[in-house]
């Protein structure tokens, strides 16, 4: 492994951590919310500036869902509301409901990020659906 693939392997890692802590500052009464949430987000920021300046070195470490996201966003965002709808159906407990958008989700998206976010969602539905 390279070392601009360990760093951004180690970024992925730290963002996800970051992104955690954030929840549990939100939940710690006995900190400052506001500061602290400050802080993380300075953090966040500059792991995605040091991961974006990776990334234009060597596009191949770029996540396919960003790529997915960068080569159509106003397609990526139409999928995003899709799986956004069938999530609230299945939440709320239609199944049917979500199973429907999640067969248009898989339709549409074909391949990458939604595809795997569809397959996934009618893998759950149909499960609660035969409990």
């Amino acid at each position: 492994m390279s070392p601009l693939e360990a760093i951004e392997q180690r970024l992925a890692v730290a963002l996800t951590a970051l992104d955690s802590a954030a929840g549990l500052v939100r939940e710690a009464q006995e900190l400052d919310d506001s500061a602290n949430l400050r802080y993380l987000g300075t953090a966040i920021n500059a792991a995605w500036e040091l991961r974006e300046t990776i990334q234009k070195i060597r596009p191949d470490l770029k996540h396919q869902m960003v790529v997915e996201r960068d080569d159509d966003p106003d397609r990526f965002e139409r999928l995003g509301q899709i799986a956004h709808s069938a999530y609230e159906a299945e939440t709320s407990g239609d199944l049917a409901l979500a199973a429907q958008g999640l067969r248009e989700l898989l339709q549409q998206s074909t391949r990458g990020h939604y595809a795997l976010i569809a397959e996934a969602g009618l893998f759950r539905t149909q499960a609660k659906a035969g409990d």
